[in-house]
């Protein structure tokens, strides 16, 4: 499931990366994109060392996840390639649900030396943007690598902005959250009062309220930021979102 994108890794110019003929300008907070790895076999950091360095990729390495999240800061900027054969792993959504308490950003690519179709759908469907089976060549890693980090680049300005619009949700009363979940699917103020059993003047106010905490400047503005955070982040189970119904953001 990689990304077909051609990449130069001698490309990275002062916050710059020039992927194919475009240019992504990305706020990198003075760091390069950094190659992260979870996983304490010696033969695979060895690979790993070995393309990272071919590539021009700053590479980490850590034995378990909790060693990991201990130096991890949002915003930071990379991917994170995680082995799936950790004691402290019972499966793929485990670590997803980890990563998701620690509002890990980074895309994510799993290890494993299970080579059961089973368990690379299970990552895939915990939140994995792609799967290698262990022990992988050094042209799949270099893939890997190349298209994450693109990935990152690409998509990091809106992911960064998710988790400042699931701040802002963290602050909305109850009553405004009610609004919020019938803005979303369109209801009129007038339609609001008559389910919630309130005043259209009530309804304005919480939405005033509502408009005010999420620095959304319009409707249209509103909803981009839900959608944005739905379509993103992963829910508190570590699991991708289920497509937008009711608002359900966790």
């Amino acid at each position: 499931m990689a990304l077909p994108v051609e990449v130069d890794p001698r490309s990275w110019h002062g916050g710059v990366w020039q992927v194919g003929c475009m240019d992504w300008t990305t706020p990198w907070m003075g760091r390069e994109p950094t190659v992260y790895l979870v996983d304490p076999d010696q033969p695979t950091r060895r690979l790993f060392y070995k393309q990272a360095e071919s590539l021009g990729f700053p590479l980490e390495c850590f034995a378990a996840p909790h060693e990991f999240l201990n130096q991890w800061e949002v915003g930071q900027s990379g991917c994170l390639f995680a082995s799936l054969d950790l004691p402290e792993v019972d499966d793929p959504a485990a670590l997803f649900r980890l990563l998701a308490a620690s509002r890990v950003h980074l895309p994510v690519v799993a290890l494993s030396r299970k080579g059961e179709v089973r368990w690379a759908v299970e990552a895939m469907k915990a939140g994995a943007v792609e799967y290698l089976q262990k022990p992988c060549t050094a042209a799949q890693l270099a893939e890997a690598m190349k298209s994450a980090v693109c990935w990152e680049a690409e998509y990091r300005e809106d992911i960064l902005l998710c988790y400042k619009v699931r701040r802002r949700l963290e602050r909305l009363s109850p009553a405004e959250r009610e609004v919020l979940d019938r803005v979303v699917l369109g209801l009129s103020n007038l339609e609001m009062a008559a389910e919630l059993k309130r005043s259209v003047r009530a309804i304005e106010q919480r939405r005033a309220r509502l408009m005010a905490k999420m620095k959304a400047r319009t409707v249209a503005e509103l909803v981009r930021m839900i959608v944005l955070a739905q379509c993103l982040l992963p829910r508190s189970d570590g699991l991708r979102p289920e497509p937008l119904r009711r608002l359900s953001l966790v």
